[in-house]
């Protein structure tokens, strides 16, 4: 007795669940899609409020005036929920960062087993960090908490009032949080046979762009007090030099595929992933060197000495060792560039004439 190869039943199941799968995505999508478009609209109303150099609450008349009341934990709740709505836009974006970055499923969340991306993984590229780099990510996710609650505090929306630096940074960072969610759901093996694996690639860019918007804002900074650069300062900072990183190692995990798929010769991918490196010297030296931040080239030359260490290793040997090696050396030589322009901030060599802040 033989068994039928086409089960009618099992093929009407196989179609269920397909359907059901993009759905899920689909419903991922559409929800980030409504998140950003809210944030964006929020970012527009607060740059109204900025033209006039005055509280939302001046554009914006029909909304609640923030309570003066502090004393109490009744007090306490009070101000945060009828604060500026900055305050209110930035707790609703990280809640949402926060609960799309605890979903699992994402290509990411495998590589925590294994201890980094596999040899034999299709999506290694040629620029990967050996798998000890990634506990940074424990640092900016404490870091991103402490920043929040500080922010959405009465402290903060009391002094500085909302039209100081810590309400310009607010619509920057609800930006960066529906990038990353729509990150979240765009790094999935849903992406690779749909051909959208550029989507996560260019949602860690759009985090990249958010940050760099917050860390001008912070640069300009001149009287933060030593609690304020702990709590906002230094984890926006970090979060800001590893998602430069992390965005050049997805765009490489996306020429990999490409390269995969014969879209991309061997010489077009190795000449990227050099290229993909020296933007993140001259980027990490360059930023570093500008703002006087010793902070964001020492995240960078964290990230690059991670990916000499790794030495662009490729299991199925398309990769002439001798391109690995090189593309190891320069990422050793630049992160030693970025950790040396660090340092020169922090010895004084380098003159402060775009000092990032006084503490007081």
């Amino acid at each position: 007795m033989t068994l039928k190869e086409d089960d009618p039943k099992g093929t009407e199941v196989d179609s269920l669940l397909a359907k059901s799968n993009s759905s899920r995505v689909n419903g991922w999508l559409r929800g980030s899609a409504v998140f950003a478009s809210l944030a964006t609209l929020h970012i527009g109303r607060f740059a109204v409020g900025t033209l006039v150099n005055k509280s939302l609450y001046t554009v914006l008349p029909f909304l609640p005036p923030p309570s003066p009341a502090l004393l109490g934990f009744r007090g306490v709740l009070q101000t945060i929920g009828a604060g500026p709505l900055w305050q209110v836009g930035h707790a609703a974006s990280f809640a949402l960062n926060f609960w799309a970055v605890s979903k699992g499923g994402r290509i990411d969340s495998r590589y925590q087993k294994t201890g980094g991306v596999p040899q034999e993984d299709e999506y290694r590229g040629l620029v990967t960090p050996a798998g000890w780099a990634f506990a940074i990510w424990g640092v900016i996710y404490m870091g991103e908490m402490a920043m929040t609650g500080y922010m959405v505090s009465p402290a903060a929306a009391v002094a500085p009032s909302p039209s100081g630096w810590l309400g310009r940074l607010a619509p920057h960072l609800m930006a960066a949080h529906a990038c990353q969610a729509v990150w979240c759901a765009a790094f999935r093996d849903w992406a690779r046979p749909a051909h959208l694996f550029w989507l996560s690639a260019t949602s860690l860019s759009s985090i990249a762009l958010c940050l760099n918007n917050v860390h001008i804002v912070l640069a300009s900074v001149r009287n933060m007090t030593t609690a304020q650069y702990c709590m906002v300062h230094l984890p926006a900072t970090i979060q800001f030099g590893w998602v430069t990183a992390a965005s050049l190692v997805n765009w490489n995990s996306y020429l990999a595929l490409l390269r995969k798929d014969g879209y991309i010769s061997v010489t077009t991918q190795i000449f990227l992933a050099n290229l993909s490196v020296q933007i993140a010297i001259l980027i990490g030296m360059g930023v570093s060197w500008y703002r006087s931040d010793p902070v964001y080239g020492l995240t960078l030359a964290w990230a690059l000495a991670a990916v000499c260490s790794d030495g662009g290793k490729r299991a199925h040997k398309s990769i002439p060792p001798e391109s690995a090696g090189a593309l190891a050396k320069m990422s050793g030589l630049g992160s030693m560039l970025c950790a040396g322009t660090s340092i020169m901030i922090m010895t004084g060599l380098v003159e402060e004439d775009n000092e990032t802040s006084h503490l007081e």
